[in-house]
């Protein structure tokens, strides 16, 4: 139980508002540390776009890390409300708050980006390896990123695509084209194909296309003011 939950509790045992208190209380330390510890750490690099299931573990366990750092701090002011109540604790229990949903995960989140800026050689930089903080380690997962980031509107942008049979595709890559998100597979919908020739018609009545990311040998993009 969490230092805002013994607060609820001894608000009054019988109070209809203690549950709720409790609850709303529980979600937020549960949630926010990981969340926050998430966001700076991921400042160093491009994060994985995880599934929600992977998402939600990622959360979890950054939760966990943070609540066990304060583990000392929780149990002292937990025994102190119990003992003596929640009168005059005011103040600590908001302080305890703000260090586990703020100072507590950022300073862990720090930890982490230094330890991915280290020499891959050193020591420090051997754990970033072992807990996949390392540079190496992200650019993996830099295709379905950089994805993120494209102009996304009703003119997107034009991509040419080279394959390893020597052919080469070029279409738009607009808010109905797709790009996996899966780190092994990097498949990739264009939603309007050109003719070889760039500078040709479209395709008649062009559907798009789905291309292989294991035929894919680059991706060239150009952006696009106004589509012709």
């Amino acid at each position: 139980m969490t230092a805002l939950g013994v607060w609820a509790e001894s608000a009054g045992p019988d109070s209809a508002n203690a549950a709720v208190i409790e609850t709303i209380c529980a979600a937020i330390v549960l949630v926010v540390p990981g969340y926050v510890l998430g966001r700076v750490a991921g400042r160093g690099g491009r994060e994985p776009d995880a599934t929600d299931r992977g998402m939600a573990v990622r959360l979890a366990a950054d939760s966990i890390l943070v609540h066990t750092a304060m583990m000392p701090l929780t149990f002292l002011l937990a025994d102190s409300v119990l003992r003596h109540g929640a009168a005059g604790y005011g103040v600590p229990i908001f302080l305890w708050l703000v260090g586990v949903c703020l100072l507590a995960p950022a300073a862990l989140g720090g930890c982490g980006l230094w330890l991915m800026a280290r020499d891959p050689r050193s020591r420090a930089g051997t754990l970033a390896r072992i807990l996949g903080h390392t540079p190496s380690n992200r650019f993996a997962y830099a295709w379905s990123s950089m994805f993120t980031e494209l102009p996304r509107h009703e003119n997107g942008c034009m991509a040419r695509v080279a394959l390893r049979d020597g052919r080469e595709v070029t279409g738009y890559f607009t808010r109905w084209a797709h790009a996996s998100d899966d780190p092994v597979r990097h498949d990739l919908y264009l939603d309007e194909v050109f003719k070889p020739d760039p500078l040709s018609d479209r395709y008649p009545v062009s559907g798009g296309i789905w291309l292989n990311g294991d035929d894919i040998v680059s991706v060239e993009f150009f952006l696009v003011e106004e589509r012709p």
